[in-house]
């Protein structure tokens, strides 16, 4: 079973979340994992985290804001249709359709390792052509899954005769310096403020990124530019991890969540709780975040890295909770039951 996992550098997430306009948590697609890797090994999953399928069928696209670009959603090149189903609690991954080693103006091919996981996960390969190649120029989507660290994404929705953000990776219009203070060879997104000069690590280079667990719906608000710290919402993985794809942890969907490592330092009791339970970690704990299977957060209590807090349940409707722990060392994940 898949476990919760861990930045280098842990900041706690948003709880702004739920107050984003025109989505409802846990009832919209949203982007759950983002490959960047080596050559033309490339990928985007989107998580459902409602309780049915959903049909990406003419409904849905994915946008690459190229290289700091505003108008990208009004270039064919950059905009990816993408069809089939996305089943409840599960995900869709778009690959790079890089297949075929001896096509035209494909350097190189999905490595073995990611291409057996593309043939038996849920998802479509995309962007076989390239738009530098003539015979198919300006080709829909052929640049979009073409990306590198310095790109922007955003999955829309079409309402009416209109397209929606329902979830924004990045920042749209923005475009990441490299180390150099250039922008060739290109940069990525860090997680120190300015985010964008390319003075730290990179995390949207070279990198494989994991929504994690306690996001539960998509950014439709552009952040603004020089503000977008990426580790606020997602974990990082090295270079050409693939292992992950087809599958997500999210507080959506309580009962597929697992407990992860550092829940082994973690504590709570009595379990299952009536009007109260307590935490406690080897580790100081900043603060305990209760969410149900709603993907609602119901309580949160500043711990004030106390290594013990008590969190009262009293009037809290009786079910399933997860208790997420936040700590110096990370964060710890728990199941509650409330009776």
């Amino acid at each position: 079973m898949k476990k919760f996992l861990l930045s280098a550098l842990f900041i706690p997430a948003s709880l702004s979340v739920f107050a984003q306009s025109g989505i409802v948590a846990c009832n919209e697609l949203f982007f759950s994992e983002y490959v960047e890797g080596s050559f033309n090994n490339k990928a985007l999953e989107i998580y459902n985290p409602t309780g049915s399928a959903i049909s990406l069928d003419g409904a849905y696209r994915i946008v690459r804001w190229d290289n700091g670009s505003t108008t990208s959603d009004l270039d064919i090149r950059y905009v990816q249709s993408i069809t089939g189903s996305v089943p409840a609690y599960g995900t869709y991954v778009a690959f790079l359709d890089k297949r075929n080693p001896n096509a035209t103006g494909a350097d190189t091919m999905l490595f073995s390792d990611l291409l057996t996981i593309a043939n038996s996960t849920n998802g479509g390969f995309y962007s076989p052509v390239y738009d530098s190649d003539a015979a198919l120029p300006n080709t829909e989507g052929s640049n979009c899954l073409s990306f590198n660290g310095d790109d922007a994404f955003s999955l829309q929705k079409k309402s009416g005769s209109n397209w929606m953000n329902v979830d924004i990776f990045a920042v749209i219009g923005e475009r990441p310096l490299n180390g150099n203070g250039g922008t060739s060879p290109n940069g990525g997104w860090t997680n120190v403020a300015p985010y964008t000069d390319g003075q730290n690590s990179y995390w949207t280079k070279d990198q494989t990124l994991i929504r994690k667990a306690d996001v539960t719906t998509g950014t439709t608000v552009n952040p603004g530019l020089n503000s977008w710290d990426v580790s606020v919402q997602w974990d990082s993985l090295s270079m050409n991890t693939f292992t992950n794809l087809g599958d997500h942890d999210c507080a959506c969907n309580a009962n597929a969540i697992s407990e992860n490592d550092l829940s082994a330092k973690t504590s709570v009791y009595p379990n299952p709780a009536s009007d109260n339970f307590f935490v406690k970690s080897s580790e100081n704990i900043s603060k305990v975040e209760l969410w149900n299977v709603a993907g609602q957060l119901v309580s949160y209590v500043n711990a004030d890295n106390k290594k013990a807090v008590r969190i009262l349940v009293s009037g809290i409707s009786a079910g399933l909770y997860i208790a997420v722990i936040h700590t110096q060392g990370g964060t710890a994940v728990k199941k509650v039951t409330i009776r």
